[in-house]
């Protein structure tokens, strides 16, 4: 595993629409892992891929210390309910926070590494 390097906001990747990821393979698994451990040594609890310059649709999220690391493999939002307000950040614009409204309940479609269409 490795730390990847953090873009930061003005960097094109991160305007870029994300490309599906076709293939699972170990190269697709080793992404996720240095996904997993940047997010983590960051400080972060979630990280998508074109946050380390690769333009594909891959997301790792760890929303508590009391959680694991979810891979997701080309998420794609199929409903969400509800509204909550927290305030949040983000790695790639470091030292800015801000209040952000997300839906307290939400049904993703994804693949995943083990499982395959979850």
């Amino acid at each position: 595993m490795a730390i990847r390097e953090i873009r930061k906001f003005g960097d094109p990747v991160l305007r870029l629409s994300v490309q599906p990821v076709k293939d699972f393979n170990a190269k697709t698994a080793k992404i996720l892992e240095d996904m997993a451990e940047t997010m983590e040594h960051y400080k972060g609890v979630g990280l998508a891929a074109p946050q380390i310059g690769l333009n594909l649709s891959l997301v790792v999220i760890k929303p508590g210390e009391d959680f694991p690391v979810f891979e997701f493999i080309n998420p794609r939002i199929i409903s969400c309910a509800g509204e909550e307000i927290d305030v949040e950040g983000c790695l790639s614009v470091p030292g800015t926070f801000g209040e952000v409204p997300r839906c307290t309940e939400v049904e993703l479609e994804y693949r995943d590494k083990s499982a395959g269409n979850t």
